[in-house]
């Protein structure tokens, strides 16, 4: 915390705090204005936020959020946090908040009515107690553009249910899909598929394989699987209460 409050901060010592520190560190660190993020630093904290009001208004008040990741917090934030932001906007911000959510409920995906899985798990399942041959059967699916069985197997070899991994496939945002790779021992070559097949909403920007790599390289599996677990807790955190507003964002996504 103290750390966190320091004038000036960097992008490798943010990357560290948010890597490594609670909810309440996120928290300061994120309203720290003298903070500067990486765009990994700034994509955990936006998948940290959902759940947690006081962290998306703050991401949300920052000037140098990337307009995506901007788009993504609007998308999960509840209502709360949204009239929030619209009344203490300047009116410029705020006639661009207005127009950003307009957009987020006006298009729903049609993509929404197709997300069954129920045959991709069945497929699935019928391999899953052999993992080698799952991560070659999900590198097999990435490369083909076989979403529904790419979720299935993602899910399979993470334990992370399929709603959720679904959301991760779908985000602005493709740090959660890395993570998910990293924390199963997917190399490079079955992240980067994965990566590529993945389907973010319109006019998301295309992916940097380059500079992904190396953070997928300096991303370790014990860091990986320690950032999913605490992400798992957040989302069982939000329970039924939080139901519709996951749904809104499936709608909208």
């Amino acid at each position: 915390m103290k750390i966190a409050s320091r004038s000036r901060l960097d992008e490798a010592v943010t990357d560290v705090l948010v890597d490594r520190g609670d909810s309440e560190v996120a928290n300061q660190v994120a309203a720290n204005s003298g903070a500067r993020f990486s765009k990994t630093g700034y994509s955990k904290l936006v998948l940290w936020a959902e759940g947690d009001d006081q962290l998306t208004a703050t991401l949300a008040r920052r000037s140098d959020i990337d307009p995506h990741l901007f788009r993504q917090l609007l998308a999960h934030a509840t209502e709360t946090v949204r009239e929030t932001l619209i009344a203490s906007a300047q009116p410029e911000v705020r006639d661009a908040v207005k127009r950003i959510l307009t957009d987020i409920s006006g298009h729903i995906s049609n993509a929404v009515t197709s997300r069954h899985y129920a045959r991709a798990q069945q497929l699935v399942s019928s391999f899953s107690q052999d993992t080698a041959l799952t991560k070659s059967k999900l590198f097999e699916f990435a490369n083909t553009n076989r979403l529904a069985e790419t979720v299935a197997a993602l899910s399979m070899l993470s334990a992370v249910p399929i709603d959720l991994v679904d959301r991760l496939m779908h985000d602005a945002s493709y740090y959660g899909v890395m993570i998910l790779c990293k924390a199963v021992g997917a190399d490079w070559a079955v992240a980067r598929a994965v990566l590529l097949s993945r389907q973010g909403p319109v006019g998301t920007p295309a992916l940097e394989l380059g500079e992904i790599c190396e953070e997928y390289d300096k991303l370790s599996a014990s860091s990986a699987q320690r950032l999913l677990r605490f992400w798992q807790a957040r989302q069982a955190m939000l329970g039924p209460a939080k139901a519709d507003v996951r749904e809104k964002y499936y709608l909208t996504a």
